[in-house]
């Protein structure tokens, strides 16, 4: 390998000298002391296997999902499995995901689920499912980009129907993370 006199590094793809000097100065690249690739926040909290109902009463009140009550990998993020939310450390854009497995016991039912930034309805972060078969497990994810305007802002999940009764609904799987910011 060479590097030229423009900074870029000339090789074989065979070469495993040239091949452990690109790894190297992905790794290490830096201007002054900052990174050039600054790692990234990225955290989740989830459930698995779980067998817990939750009743979820009928309205357009949404209500916590409470089964995100595991916390998984993290950097840069905290995670308060405690109370079903991720706190996120700055100010910035986020690319958000949630996915899950669940079932009701009820038929028939319209199943809204969404994303909620410090209490407030994300609305472009959101899903809407009908179910038609008590205890028939469904899936859904849901994921978009935020823009979060101060730190220590939270993210958690809630989900609500209007079927004019309570409903249980038993999240079997889930997960909700930022994965990047």
């Amino acid at each position: 390998w060479e590097t030229l006199s423009d900074g870029v590094i000339s090789g074989s793809e065979d070469d495993e000298a040239y091949q452990a000097k690109l790894t190297e100065q992905a790794n290490v690249a830096r201007v002054g002391e900052k990174p050039l690739f600054p790692e990234l926040p990225f955290g989740e909290i989830y459930t698995a296997d779980n067998t817990t109902a939750q009743t979820i009463p009928t309205g357009t009140d949404y209500t916590k999902l409470t089964a995100l009550n595991t916390a998984g990998e993290y950097r840069g993020v905290t995670l308060d499995a405690a109370n079903n939310k991720i706190i996120l450390p700055s100010a910035g854009y986020y690319k958000v995901e949630v996915t899950g497995s669940s079932k009701l016991d009820t038929a028939n039912v319209t199943l809204r689920t969404a994303l909620f930034l410090n209490g407030a309805e994300v609305s472009k972060i959101h899903s809407v499912r009908r179910i038609p078969t008590a205890n028939d497990e469904s899936t859904t994810a849901i994921g978009g980009i935020i823009q979060v305007t101060s730190a220590n802002s939270y993210i958690d999940v809630r989900v609500r129907h209007d079927n004019g009764g309570d409903v249980d609904l038993t999240t079997r799987y889930a997960n909700l993370h930022p994965p990047y910011r």
